[in-house]
Parts: C-alpha cells; sequence; structure tokens
C-alpha cells in the first residue's frame, strides 16, 4: 500500500448463485459512504475503484453491491444505477437463483435486487441508518434461532422447530419454547408452519400464541386457496407473524 492507493477487500458472505445478503451489502456500503470518506482529506481526493474477477457470480455479487450503494446513497434510481453497470464493453450479468435443489424455473437479475432495495426505503422495511449489522449477525445464525424480519415488525422468518433442542450430525435443532423470549419480546403473536409436522402446535397455543398450518411441498408454489388463508391471517393478526418452513436434520 502507497500514498496513491489504498485497497479495501470486501468479500459477500455466500458464493453461490442464490442472493448476496444484506448484511454484505451493509458491509459494502460502510466501506465508502461519505461520512466515512470524509474522516480522512486524503481519501477525499482520490477516485474510489470498484473491481472483481472475471467469475461470473462473483460479478453479479459485486454489481448489487456497488449498485446497491448508489440506489442508497447516491440516490440513484435503480434504473439509473443498473445502466451504469451495464454501459460500455460490460456483458450482462448471471442472474441469481433459490437455494434449492433442482432446476430453477425463476431468475432474479441484478435490477430485479436494485428495485428491492429501492422499494425496502421507500416503505421503511430498510434503513441504513438503524440498520443493527451485530443484531442480524447474530440471530441470522442457526444456533441463534435463524431468525430475519422480512418486513420489520410485521413478518419473521425463523429455523422450523423440532421436538427436543439438540445438536443432530453438529447442526443446532431448537424446541418451540427456544422462541418464545424472542417472540414476546418482539410481539410476535402468530406462528404460520409451511411444512409437515414435526412438533405439536400446542405447544405454541398453550404458551399463548395463536397457530396455523398452511401446508405446501417444499420449493412449490402455494395454491390460491392457501395464499388466501394466509393473507387473511396477515390482515387479521394484530402483532407479528413468525413463519417458518422445514427444518434441517
Amino acid at each position: 500500500m502507497n500514498s496513491k492507493c489504498q485497497l479495501l477487500y470486501l468479500e459477500t458472505k455466500q458464493c453461490d448463485e442464490s442472493l448476496v445478503p444484506l448484511i454484505s451489502i451493509i458491509d459494502g456500503c460502510g466501506h465508502v459512504t461519505p461520512p466515512l470518506l470524509l474522516q480522512s482529506f486524503t481519501l477525499t481526493r482520490k477516485r474510489i475503484v470498484h473491481y472483481t474477477s472475471f467469475d461470473q457470480r462473483k460479478r453479479s455479487n459485486a454489481a448489487v453491491l456497488i449498485g446497491g450503494y448508489a440506489v442508497i446513497y447516491l440516490k440513484k434510481t435503480p434504473e439509473e444505477a443498473y445502466r451504469a453497470l451495464t454501459s460500455g464493453s460490460n456483458s450482462s450479468y448471471l442472474p441469481f437463483r433459490d437455494a434449492s435443489f433442482g432446476n430453477c424455473t425463476f431468475n432474479l437479475t441484478v435490477l430485479d435486487c436494485l428495485q428491492g432495495i429501492r422499494k425496502a426505503l421507500q416503505h421503511g422495511f430498510f434503513d441504513f441508518e438503524t440498520f443493527d449489522v451485530d443484531e442480524y449477525e447474530h440471530y441470522e445464525r442457526v444456533e441463534n434461532g435463524d431468525l430475519n424480519w422480512i418486513v420489520p415488525g410485521k413478518f419473521l422468518a425463523f429455523s422450523g422447530p423440532h421436538p427436543k433442542t439438540k445438536l443432530e450430525n453438529g447442526y443446532p435443532l431448537h424446541a418451540p419454547e427456544a422462541y418464545f423470549p424472542y417472540f414476546r419480546k418482539h410481539n410476535v403473536t402468530t406462528v404460520v408452519r409451511l411444512n409437515k409436522k414435526i412438533y405439536d402446535s400446542k405447544r405454541f397455543t398453550d404458551a399463548g400464541f395463536d397457530h396455523f398450518d398452511l401446508f405446501f411441498l417444499d420449493g412449490s408454489t402455494p395454491s390460491d386457496i392457501i395464499t388466501r388463508r394466509f393473507l387473511h391471517i396477515c390482515e387479521s393478526t394484530d402483532g407479528a407473524i413468525a413463519v417458518h418452513c422445514k427444518g434441517e436434520g
């Protein structure tokens, strides 16, 4: 490193075809946000070059990172940010897919991701200034419940409970009771199970939570009836709704 160049190395937390996690966007923006750069007079006089390898998956990850920065901090529209990424000699970007096995029936483009970031900002689902990185990283770990707020205060995704809290082949499994303290603290009043029954739902209802079963095959599309039931539950529920499909193990 010399006076003319400072290298910041960023690595996304996953390298397959599934989506760049939110925490990587937070981390990337945190290295190049104006407040941090203004702390150093020398950095304000330098250009920042964002680059990656020729690996198609890493190119898509890098595009979402810098595009997310443009939408969050430079106030670009998703279309403006994406246009800059595809101008000149840049080729198209590999789309993202879900993390399941088998053929992918729906591709998520870089532009889709940037539009999602913009929508989250518009509706207050995500606030870069108040986002708690430490809390996010703690609860996203499987041993801590694999909890993730999809819509803050309304929809929480979590790892499917098991009859007993235990380690199975090194993988942490959690009984329903393991989630009670967090649910009560964050006003989660309802649990929706989307997979086959593994635990007794009475363990939630006896503790004061509402519980609903809306089973459909993992990786498939829910029927219209299940979709309408889910929407009815959401619209008639006071408090937040915790949703899970199958757990591991």
